[in-house]
This record gives structure tokens, C-alpha cells and sequence, in this order.
């Protein structure tokens, strides 16, 4: 476990956090994270939401194997939210949603849509948040800016879907489908 990660949250007197795992354990190692969840337990430090939940990982849109990939690693990241009672998963993840084949934006976006709403419909007591990805220079992205985000959530099927907007790692906006 990284001490530095825990001494300053507690130092700071943190009570609630958006926990990027990675944070707390290279490669999600669940026993590091059980210790990690005892700890803030017993200091009364609340999960909020998980982030960064695919990096370090080699999963994308374009994979040939990516619905099955995003499934077994959402289903990984849920166990994870058990672990700290948190039922919200913030869906950045700029690597997930990098694509290089712009002909396929269609089939991407509706692969994307499927695979959470399976998720969903699974486990209807988490809440997603889908954050924008915001361009960077050379790259395309799905759901790149807040408009995108909104208008996929507002055309998403299953509840437990939402948008989140940040600016330099701070929630500035947060919308509730």
C-alpha cells in the first residue's frame, strides 16, 4: 500500500473521497485494498466515488475482445466498491475511449452504450458518471466534452447513468439523471 496516499488524506482530516485505486495499490491487489478500506473505515473516511478505474490497463474501445475485457474489469471494480460500501464509479478513462478509426464512431458509441447498460441492468444499485474526455491534440475520443456526455446520458435507456464535469481534477458541475 502507498503510505504517502494515506498520510496525507489523513493528515489533511479528509472525510470523503474519490478513490483512484492505483492510489492505494499498483494492480488493484485486493488484499492491499481491504487493508486500505479497514483503515479509513475506523478513521471514518466515506468513498464517494471510484476513478480512474482503467488505468494501468490495456482495455479500449477498438479491442477485438472489448466487451469482454470491460465487463470483467467493471465487474473487478464493483467487487472494489463492495469493499469500500461506494456505489459510484466515475467513468473518465481517456485510454478506454481513444479510437483511431473515425469511420466506426457509430458502432464504438453503441458498443460503449451496450456493454454499460448490460452493467447496469446487473447491478442497479451503482450510479455511473460518464466524464468528459477533453481532446487532446492528435487523439479523438469518444464522449469528448460535456455535450457529448449530455446528450448520451439523456439518450441512455437504464437509470444509474450520469455526467459529471470536472476542471483540474475538481468537480465543478455534477448532474443527477
Amino acid at each position: 500500500m502507498k503510505k504517502n496516499f494515506l498520510d496525507y488524506i489523513l493528515e489533511s482530516k479528509i472525510k470523503n473521497i474519490e478513490l483512484a485505486t492505483t492510489m492505494v495499490s499498483n494492480k488493484n491487489d485486493l488484499s492491499e485494498l481491504k487493508s486500505f478500506a479497514r483503515i479509513i473505515k475506523k478513521k471514518n473516511i466515506s468513498v464517494k466515488a471510484m476513478q480512474s478505474i482503467f488505468f494501468n490497463t490495456n482495455i479500449n474501445i477498438e479491442n477485438k475482445n472489448f466487451n469482454k475485457e470491460f465487463l470483467q474489469h467493471m465487474n473487478k471494480i464493483l467487487k472494489i466498491c463492495r469493499l469500500f460500501n461506494c456505489k459510484t464509479i466515475n467513468l473518465g478513462s481517456a485510454t478506454l475511449r481513444e479510437f483511431k478509426n473515425k469511420r466506426k464512431v457509430k458502432f464504438y458509441m453503441n458498443n460503449l452504450r451496450k456493454n454499460l447498460s448490460k452493467f447496469l441492468k446487473k447491478n442497479k444499485n451503482i450510479n455511473l458518471n460518464i466524464e468528459p474526455v477533453y481532446k487532446i491534440k492528435n487523439k479523438k475520443f469518444l464522449l469528448a466534452d460535456y455535450t457529448e456526455c449530455i446528450s448520451f446520458v439523456k439518450n441512455f435507456s437504464e437509470k444509474g447513468i450520469d455526467w459529471s464535469v470536472k476542471n483540474n481534477n475538481s468537480p465543478i458541475v455534477d448532474h443527477i439523471k
